[in-house]
Parts: structure tokens; sequence; C-alpha cells
């Protein structure tokens, strides 16, 4: 919000600073706020494998799968890798 001076010259209202009594309980809120999220993240976790890609350095692409199941993970190499490790740990028989 601007408002002119007695010299008719603008000049700038800057808001007071933050009350004392709210700097004290951000860091409290914070804290807070992830402690929900990790028990949100804890109760609604999913138990589907994850398989997600990524480069490394020299620009080649990987895919890493993990199972949070059993905490089982793994650094595979190509798609084709990915589809196999899925089927051999997915796929249930029927016998």
């Amino acid at each position: 919000m601007k408002t002119k001076n007695r010299h008719d010259q603008p000049v700038k209202l800057v808001a007071s600073s933050v009350p004392r009594q709210r700097r004290i309980f951000d860091p409290v809120m914070t804290w807070l706020t992830r402690v929900g999220q990790a028990i949100a993240n804890a109760v609604c976790s999913n138990h589907e494998p994850q398989v997600w890609e990524k480069k490394d350095r020299n620009g080649t692409l990987y895919w890493n799968v993990y199972d949070p199941a059993t905490g089982y993970s793994a650094r595979l190499a190509s798609e084709m890798e990915v589809r196999i490790w899925l089927e051999r740990h997915y796929t249930r028989s029927f016998d």
C-alpha cells in the first residue's frame, strides 16, 4: 500500500514484523506437519511394486524396481528386465 507524505512523495508502508509468538510456533508446526505426513504415508502405503526410470551421469537410462512388501530393490538395465522381474515376482500359478 502506498500513500503520500506531506511533501506529496510516495511512501511505502511496511507491514510490521511477524509477532514473536508466531515465530516461536513455526518450528513446532513444521514438525507436526512432517509427523502427520509420515503417519499418513504409513497408514495409506501401497504394497504394489514401484518402478521408475532414471539416467546416470553419462545419460544412460536405467530402471529401479522396489517391492515395499519385502523391501527388495534393484537397478535394472532395460524395460525387458523389469518385465521379467515383475513376472517372476508377481505372477501366481493356479496349479
